[in-house]
């Protein structure tokens, strides 16, 4: 005897529905499990971040967070690792797309480009014991939706980006520049988040003297702040697959909030 509700139009659709929104959910699954940008420390990693600190002059033994006493030694680290990102690749061109961008890739090379830097100090960083956050900046711009800038897969001046580093500091969150000789500590040894200083002008604060440069100039316009978005393209990390971005897709969760301000 057949059940009069398997023919009935309603619940085919609904089991329709189902199995399409399962499959849906698999392959969402899989897909961000495959395209998911470890932050692990591997051996060559540590290889290649203590050959970098010693070649700047620094025992990165030295450098261990848990052997600090005071917020100035941790400036100091932080600042050692910032200062040997460029040292060791002082010029300003991209690492080739497609290709791997690990500390080793920067040894390996005279020219980066702030993302490429900002993967090491966040790799160094950790390495050392601090906790991190990398971070991708978004001009806010008139001429753009937030939805048009996250779809723009080149820098361009309505789409101006940039790439560096947030690290858990005593005091909390210090931005960690990639491009210039720039950390957000203050005069007064005040640290100011992303978040802090995401609507406010750099003149809101005097900068600590330390800073040999200024800040990034699109720190000092309104920006969107997406963490642990490592490319909107795709091809900065394995398996380099165009238009799936790069993103560790569990701190991308867990530290973004809507329109992609840090969660408090």
């Amino acid at each position: 005897m057949h059940n009069n509700a398997d023919h009935n139009p309603k619940n085919r659709i609904l089991r329709t529905l189902l199995c399409v929104s399962l499959l849906c959910l698999i392959c969402c699954i899989v897909i961000l499990t495959t395209h998911n940008v470890s932050k692990e420390i591997s051996a060559e990693d540590a290889l290649y971040i203590e050959r970098i600190l010693n070649e700047s002059g620094v025992q990165s033994n030295k450098l261990i967070r848990s052997s600090y006493t005071d917020f100035d030694q941790e400036i100091e680290a932080i600042r050692t690792v910032q200062n040997s990102a460029f040292e060791t690749a002082p010029n300003v061109k991209l690492i080739p797309k497609s290709t791997p961008r690990e500390p080793k890739n920067l040894y390996l090379s005279d020219a980066a480009y702030c993302s490429d830097r900002a993967r090491y100090i966040d790799k160094a960083l950790r390495y050392l014991g601090f906790n991190t956050r990398y971070a991708s900046l978004y001009l806010n711009s008139e001429e753009r939706s937030f939805f048009s800038t996250l779809l723009t897969k080149s820098a361009q001046d309505s789409a101006d980006s940039h790439a560096l580093v947030e690290v858990e500091t005593r005091r909390g969150w210090l931005i960690v520049d990639t491009r210039r000789h720039w950390i957000s500590l203050t005069a007064d040894g005040d640290v100011i988040s992303l978040n802090a200083l995401k609507d406010k002008p750099l003149s809101s604060y005097i900068w600590d003297k330390s800073n040999t440069e200024d800040a990034w100039p699109l720190l000092d316009k309104n920006f969107y702040i997406i963490y642990e978005l490592y490319s909107r393209h795709g091809q900065f990390y394995p398996p380099y697959t165009k238009y799936i971005p790069d993103a560790n897709w569990a701190l991308f969760i867990k530290h973004n909030s809507w329109p992609f301000v840090p969660k408090k």
